[in-house]
């Protein structure tokens, strides 16, 4: 009689910018192991919401201070709290950039001032890093009319129809859309680096399982994958 093997079934939320990274990732992962890996992707508010409504998985990846909400909530075990990658905020837009992609203030700044029009993801997490931005570059009134606020993932999508000059994502969201390219990348003095960070849910089935999980998406030999979808690591503070 043949015993059947026993395969371990672990749920993860994490941010939709880090979908298709994630996804290579895990694939990885999971190809010589007795484990499945189910993902669900969503805004980084809305993670942090759905886990404090008591929402049922496994790992849940998110910003850094949501996390420390949720440790205090005693919703996750805080020793598992881990970095996985922080992503500079882009401008992007079709076709390719004539000199490569720039990240110093003063190409932003001009790349901004002469756009048409400027698409962003209203009420995100990048979208709100993008206006305070503007407020510290002193552009935000003269550049108000230029600004096209849109639901979540339709900035891109603008941008590659021609419908925006340029569109505000993560560039992690970029290198992974179609039609457009990352002409820009905020630098990190203007605040605009988004971090995401992961953690274990006190709803976890299998701790022990996740853990490991965890530690794989951690581990330095996955860094050339992030670099390849534009994130970077870091160390929690």
């Amino acid at each position: 009689m043949t015993q059947k093997c026993l395969v371990a079934q672990l749920s993860v939320l994490a941010p939709i910018a880090v979908q298709r990274v994630f996804g290579a990732l895990l694939q990885e992962f999971t190809l010589d192991r007795a484990v499945r890996v189910r993902t669900d992707f969503d805004m980084n508010r809305d993670i942090a919401r759905r886990l404090t409504a008591g929402e049922a998985v496994d790992i849940a990846m998110t910003l850094p201070d949501y996390v420390a909400d949720l440790i205090a909530a005693g919703l996750v075990h805080a020793d598992t709290h881990a970095p996985f990658g922080r992503v500079p905020l882009a401008l992007a837009r079709s076709g390719m950039p004539p000199a490569g992609m720039v990240n110093d203030e003063t190409s932003v700044v001009a790349m901004l001032e002469t756009a048409q029009s400027i698409a962003y993801a209203d009420g995100s997490i990048s979208g709100d890093l993008f206006l305070g931005a503007l407020e510290l570059l002193g552009l935000r009134d003269k550049l108000a009319d230029r600004l096209r606020p849109m639901p979540t993932g339709e900035p891109l999508l603008s941008a590659a129809a021609g419908h925006s000059d340029l569109a505000v994502a993560p560039m992690s969201t970029v290198a992974a859309a179609a039609g457009v390219r990352e002409w820009a990348a905020f630098p990190s003095h203007l605040g605009t680096d988004i971090e995401m960070s992961m953690v274990v849910t006190s709803q976890a089935k299998d701790v022990a399982q996740a853990r490991k999980v965890i530690g794989y998406l951690a581990h330095p030999r996955n860094d050339w994958l992030l670099s390849d979808a534009g994130l970077m690591r870091f160390r929690l503070r």
